[in-house]
């Protein structure tokens, strides 16, 4: 059976802050996020039906990001979850679209975070085979199943 490899892109607005950061990052700001997600998996046979040669169908991958991630990120103010109470308040009173994690919302932590949650969405046929998240036009992390191990 033939395989392929599908690709989309999203983008997503969002805020947060680093804590630990030295810099200006440590500070609340935004950044408006290009999400690129490339799935793999095998081709249907003709006489499959409606997905006969095709591995997903792109309205479908759109739908399982769309509900799995952009639903809770997209406009979102994204905070460690162990920040002291008095700037988790903080954050409550600024945004109604708090999303607490348990890590801090860095682009790497960000693109491990949002595999583990696609992988788990995905038809079993199809699996995640790359994962880039674009925090600025120049700056990015990418999440590949190779670099899992260990």
């Amino acid at each position: 059976m033939k395989n392929i490899r599908l690709f989309r892109q999203f983008s997503f607005e969002a805020a947060h802050l680093l804590p630990a950061h030295q810099g200006l990052c440590r500070q609340l700001h935004g950044h408006s996020y290009r999400l690129e997600v490339e799935v793999k998996g095998p081709v249907m046979p003709e006489g499959s039906g409606a997905a006969a040669g095709m591995l997903l169908d792109l309205k479908s991958l759109k739908a399982v990001v769309g509900t799995t991630l952009l639903e809770q990120v997209d406009h979102a103010l994204l905070l460690p979850d162990f920040l002291p109470t008095a700037q988790l308040e903080a954050g409550k009173r600024l945004s109604d679209r708090l999303l607490l994690l348990p890590f801090t919302p860095t682009c790497e932590n960000l693109v491990h975070w949002m595999a583990e949650k696609l992988q788990k969405a995905l038809p079993i046929e199809v699996q995640l085979s790359r994962l880039c998240l674009w925090e600025t036009a120049q700056s990015a992390a990418i999440w590949l199943p190779e670099d899992q191990s260990s």
